[in-house]
């Protein structure tokens, strides 16, 4: 990606640079503005929705109240003292046939404008009051939770979470959609009937029993309680203590937000996960059943409009800031080559040899110090063209030359240890073979009238030097060589590859038990030749290969030989050396067809 915007053209780069800095500082500000929008709508929408579950909690303990007092009433009544003293212990049909008749009355004369489903005076031996309303198996009301909660809590309404009705009392021949509501909720309260006689409180006798006071609601009635004052699309709940649903108005809800709600806070919010979706959560304690009621709403509500208003806002300001910052851009891109141009016309001019041209600009230009710098080159071009050119040449070849005659006196002085060696023992044909060969080379280096020389009398020169070294080394190594005879004809430094054979000999050969084997080897590629020099010896670590190649080194050969290839065809020729301590050495030569 940083590769590609470098490439870019100069008008492209300042665009682009445009764009972002006029783009992202406004998608910075928008995105503050989001989330201070969403923030505060979250807050006024909290506020909002807390004032009417408090309400709608305040009117259901309201409606609620009623049928607490209402049952205080059945605790204190003359008339129910009455009949249930009749029955006693143990009445007959007829006495409860009659007894359900008068309790009929009481309690449709009590509940006559309450939004009930059914209320009845149960005991374990009948229910009193409707008889077409919540039938109760024998004994199942007295094994439901309704009837030990009664019993737990003897002075006070209990109200019941909503409940399957067949499945709370066992009902097991009656189908859910036979029954008008099979949801109910309800609140249960064991009565200790007595009248008043004489200004004093006359209970029922302790060997009658109590009945429990069972109030029946829908799920409809808790609807209208709970919905009043609740909008569209909010979601109200209600909930026990323990997180229970009791009732909400939507459907395969995810309630694990629900133990947010168990804390020692009657009333409060937060902020839930619902079904993978950011919600608003108020909610508040109902103080006559200590059920909890909830009023949620998701984010997204308002913040989608949020979302969509800043999006067409930053539209509508891209597409202005696209056509400025192109215009801008252009106007930009054509002024700098205006003045680029005027630049690269001098320089086509300085290519073509005319120096004394000069770019005439006005001092207070931006491009002024670069115009100084191109009419001050052009001067100092011409001068050094008078007066250095000549010189640079004749001290390149200098240099050259210097560097060849360095090689010489080296090799003579190691062939005439080797000639002396071999007189001082007595074999005077190999003496007299190598002092013609030794001739021979002499001879050819002695011709300093030109740094480069055909390959072919190269490789028969470094034959000749080679034979020497191999008397002097008594046949402990072999070279070989393998270059195709089409490089024969190619110009090469003159003596460039024998520093390398003298180093393999003596000193890659020096600390090895086995014959040692020099291979040099060329290829030609194209405009490029390779040559290669391998041998079989000790190697050497990479420090010490650095060590060969650099300026201090005491390796004046292969330094040399580097040295002249790179003044004779550029830096990007030389020597290579690729070595490994114990595993030999290979040495390239690269260099230009010639």
């Amino acid at each position: 990606m940083l590769h590609r915007l470098k490439r870019m053209k100069l008008r492209k780069q300042l665009f682009l640079c445009f764009f972002i800095l006029s783009v992202l500082p406004m998608v910075i500000i928008s995105v503050v503005l989001f989330y201070l929008a969403k923030e505060s709508m979250t807050n006024l929408a909290t506020e909002n929705m807390m004032e009417n579950v408090e309400k709608s909690g305040y009117l259901l303990d309201q409606e609620l109240d009623n049928f607490e007092t209402l049952s205080l009433f059945f605790n204190v009544n003359n008339e129910l003292y009455g009949i249930f003293s009749e029955l006693g212990e143990s009445p007959s049909d007829y006495q409860i046939i009659q007894a359900n008749r008068q309790i009929q009355k009481i309690l449709a004369d009590c509940f006559a404008w309450e939004n009930y489903y059914s209320v009845h005076l149960v005991t374990s031996y009948f229910r009193f009051g409707a008889t077409d309303k919540n039938f109760y198996p024998p004994d199942s009301f007295q094994k439901s939770d309704l009837y030990f909660k009664a019993k737990e809590n003897r002075d006070s309404l209990v109200w019941i979470p909503t409940y399957d009705y067949c499945e709370k009392f066992g009902i097991d021949n009656i189908t859910p959609e036979s029954l008008e509501f099979n949801r109910l909720f309800s609140a249960v309260r064991e009565l200790h009937i007595s009248t008043t006689q004489n200004n004093s409180i006359k209970r029922l006798p302790s060997d009658i029993e109590q009945p429990i006071l069972v109030i029946n609601f829908t799920e409809s009635y808790l609807t209208s309680l709970l919905e009043n004052h609740n909008s569209d699309v909010n979601e109200i709940g209600l909930f026990t203590q323990d997180g229970t649903v009791i009732y909400s108005d939507s459907s395969g809800q995810d309630y694990s937000w629900t133990k947010e709600l168990l804390t020692d806070k009657p009333n409060g919010s937060f902020i839930a996960d619902v079904n993978g979706i950011e919600t608003i959560v108020c909610y508040s304690t109902s103080q006559t059943t200590g059920w909890i009621i909830t009023n949620s709403l998701p984010l997204s509500i308002f913040t989608q409009n949020i979302i969509k208003t800043l999006f067409i806002y930053l539209l509508i300001c891209a597409l202005v800031l696209f056509l400025f910052s192109l215009l801008l851009s252009f106007l930009i891109s054509e002024k700098i080559n205006k003045k680029i141009e005027v630049t690269l016309k001098t320089i086509e001019q300085m290519e073509e040899g005319y120096f004394d041209n000069k770019i005439l600009y006005d001092p207070k230009d931006e491009f002024a110090f670069f115009y100084e710098k191109i009419n001050s080159t052009n001067e100092a071009i011409n001068c050094l063209i008078k007066e250095n050119y000549v010189v640079k040449i004749r001290q390149k070849e200098s240099e050259m030359l210097l560097l060849n005659i360095q090689l010489n006196p080296h090799f003579i002085y190691n062939a005439l240890n080797i000639i002396n060696w071999i007189c001082l023992s007595g074999n005077a044909e190999s003496a007299s073979r190598m002092i013609v060969e030794l001739s021979r080379m002499l001879q050819y280096t002695s011709d300093n009238t030109s740094e480069t020389s055909l390959l072919k009398d190269d490789i028969l020169w470094l034959k000749d030097y080679t034979s020497i070294m191999k008397i002097r080394f008594e046949d402990e190594f072999d070279i070989d060589f393998e270059i195709p005879d089409e490089l024969y004809e190619l110009q090469v430094p003159k003596l460039f590859l024998q520093p390398i054979i003298e180093n393999c000999i003596v000193h890659g050969f020096k600390d090895i038990n086995y014959p040692g084997k020099i291979l040099v080897s060329g290829q030609l590629y194209t405009d490029v030749v390779i040559f290669t020099v391998t041998d079989n010896g000790c190697g050497m670590t990479q420090e010490k290969i650095e060590c060969v190649l650099s300026e201090s080194s005491r390796s004046i050969g292969v330094k040399n030989s580097d040295r002249r290839i790179k003044l004779l065809y550029g830096d990007d020729y030389g020597i290579q050396i690729h070595s490994k301590l114990g595993g030999g050495t290979k040495v390239i030569f690269t260099m230009p067809k010639q």
